[in-house]
């Protein structure tokens, strides 16, 4: 994995970077930072140091930009929702999709709706930390 890929899936995921010296620290939303992926920022973190001095790595409040190529499912799994949009929205706007479709699609159907059932559970974790 190169640098880029590397900074685009830091933004997609909502990751931030701060640098305090020659120390990266990364605050990220809970649950996001897994063991391989602060592996591979430790394998990178003077490359992620200079894009920081540099000012190309995600840094502070931002909205992540995505690729347009990224799937639906990938969206959800990266815990990406749309700017603007609130968790609840995106589990609503999930159920609506799933109704859509649940006479041609059952199974897509399904799938929309334990989507649905992820975002309002990372929904009740985060409000059961804040």
């Amino acid at each position: 994995m190169t640098v880029p890929d590397l900074l685009t899936e830091l933004r997609i995921r909502d990751v931030r970077l701060s640098a305090a010296g020659d120390k990266l620290r990364v605050n990220a939303p809970l649950g996001v930072l897994t063991a391989d992926l602060a592996e591979r920022v430790k394998a990178h973190k003077a490359e992620l140091l200079a894009a920081l001095a540099a000012g190309r790595a995600p840094v502070g409040s931002h909205t992540p930009s995505i690729p347009h190529e990224l799937s639906l499912a990938e969206r959800v799994e990266s815990r990406y929702v749309n700017a603007g949009w609130a968790p609840k929205a995106w589990a609503a706007r999930l159920r609506q999709l799933a109704d859509r479709c649940e006479a041609l699609r059952p199974d897509l159907a399904a799938t929309y709706r334990s989507w649905a059932a992820k975002v309002g559970k990372r929904m009740k974790n985060q409000k059961g930390l804040a």
